[in-house]
């Protein structure tokens, strides 16, 4: 039962890290929109807020932020 329970926990883990992630993406699209930018690089603080979430640093690694 333990081992189905730590399945369960890992699978909502990513799943609340892949919303997090999409919500992230749509903020720094949203913001680019604002700014006119074309490309997607991340503004500044919004790196700063990923920070203060303490996101775990695969998801800065993945998008290439660090």
């Amino acid at each position: 039962m333990n081992s189905k329970i730590k399945i369960a926990i890992a699978e909502l883990k990513e799943i609340i890290f892949q919303k997090r992630h999409l919500c992230i993406q749509q903020c720094i699209h949203d913001e680019n929109n604002k700014k006119g930018v074309i490309n997607n690089d991340p503004p500044m603080n919004l790196v700063k807020i990923i920070y203060e979430l303490k996101l775990p640093k695969r998801f800065l690694q993945k998008n290439k932020y660090i």
